[in-house]
């Protein structure tokens, strides 16, 4: 995609967003629940949920880590508030055949995890040399 060269000067000509509307989150009470980001996420990341996307969220998000970890066909499971050996929790862990994904969700908290916990727990699910970890913050 090529952008007109006035492209981001005309963004700022754009008028201020009217008052936004309230998300789904909101109304229910539960804006900045990371548990509740992690379900939804869960949900729509897990290729065969009724939600009709497929791979296609999955695949997405794994091409924005990675152009080479996505493959097609693979056998793909999506676990949350997985307890590591340390006894800490990894928010959700996406095991494919060929890499494991860790996401900490980080929603209005500061970043103060056990990455190094959370890191070796990961490598411990790699029962090759042909997977790759990823760990994300969001």
């Amino acid at each position: 995609m090529v952008l007109n060269e006035n492209f981001l000067s005309d963004l700022e000509k754009l008028p201020p967003p009217k008052n936004q509307q309230q998300t789904f989150m909101e109304i229910a009470g539960y804006p900045h629940s990371e548990n509740i980001c992690s379900k939804i996420l869960q949900f729509y990341l897990t290729p065969t949920n009724e939600h009709g996307f497929g791979r296609l969220l999955l695949d997405s998000l794994v091409m924005l880590i990675d152009r080479e970890l996505v493959a097609d066909k693979q056998n793909i499971e999506v676990w949350r508030e997985v307890r590591t050996s340390g006894n800490k929790r990894i928010d959700l862990v996406i095991v494919s055949d060929n890499y494991i994904i860790g996401i900490e969700n980080k929603v209005l908290a500061k970043v103060n995890n056990p990455f190094c916990d959370y890191t070796t727990y990961l490598r411990s699910l790699s029962k090759s040399s042909k997977k790759s970890i990823k760990y994300y913050c969001r």
